[in-house]
C-alpha cells in the first residue's frame, strides 16, 4: 500500500534548438558590443592621458628652454660688468691724475 509522501515534479521548458542557437548568437553579439564599448572607452582614456602627458612634457621643455635663455642672458650681462669691476679695482691702485 502506498504511503502518503510528497511528490516533487520538475518541469523543464526548452526552446526549440533554432531559437536556442539564435539566443546564444544574440547574447554573444551583445556581450561583444559591450566589450567593444568598454575597450573604446579605455582607449579614449589612454589617448587623453597620453595627450596630457605630452602637453606636460612640452611645457616642461619650454620652461627649461626659457630658464636656459635667462641664465645665458644673465651670464652675458654679468661678464662685461665683472670685467669692468675688475678694471675699476685695477685703476683704484693707480694715483689719481687729477689730484696732482
Amino acid at each position: 500500500m502506498p504511503t502518503n509522501t510528497d511528490i516533487n515534479i520538475a518541469v523543464t521548458l526548452r526552446l526549440p534548438r533554432a531559437l536556442e542557437r539564435s539566443f546564444a548568437v544574440e547574447l554573444f553579439f551583445h556581450l561583444f558590443c559591450i566589450g567593444m564599448i568598454f575597450w573604446g572607452t579605455k582607449m579614449a582614456e589612454t589617448e587623453r592621458h597620453l595627450e596630457e602627458t605630452r602637453r606636460d612634457a612640452e611645457r616642461q621643455l619650454e620652461q627649461a628652454r626659457r630658464s636656459e635663455e635667462a641664465a645665458d642672458l644673465a651670464h652675458d650681462i654679468r661678464s662685461p660688468l665683472a670685467a669692468l669691476d675688475s678694471a675699476m679695482e685695477d685703476v683704484g691702485g693707480f694715483p689719481n691724475a687729477s689730484a696732482s
